[in-house]
């Protein structure tokens, strides 16, 4: 799997040197990073193949060459996608999770303030 020249491939999953929790901006962020990160590598892998073809005018570059290139990129950019639908996924997950304890945390105030007024007749 792919990992980013910032950081190292875990044989946990992509997700495991992440917090295990990440605010939707920083989620986005992350993303973002992801993205310039990979589109940055795969336009300079790109340009580095397509200026050695053309300084390098007197060997012809094989069309293979080029096609497992593409390919190999394309292969980077599948991976990136992966970790970035994993990680929308827990997103998601933890969106679900702060809506339900807010909810509770709703019931829960509810509670106290039913009690409040009986605690204020014992004192």
């Amino acid at each position: 799997m792919y990992a980013p020249d910032t950081h190292e491939a875990s044989p946990q999953g992509p997700t495991s040197n992440l917090p295990d929790s990440l605010t939707s901006t920083e989620f986005r962020a992350l993303c973002s990073s992801i993205e310039a990160s990979v589109a940055a590598s795969v336009r300079a892998s790109i340009a580095d193949t397509v200026q050695t073809a053309v300084t390098d005018a007197s060997v012809p570059v094989p069309i293979d060459a080029l096609r497992a290139t593409f390919e190999a990129q394309g292969s980077r950019l599948n991976d990136v996608k992966s970790c970035l639908s994993e990680y929308s996924d827990r997103l998601v997950r933890l969106e679900d999770t702060v809506s339900h304890l807010s909810k509770d945390n709703c019931r829960l105030r509810d509670k106290l303030d039913d009690l409040e007024p009986d605690l204020d007749l014992d004192l």
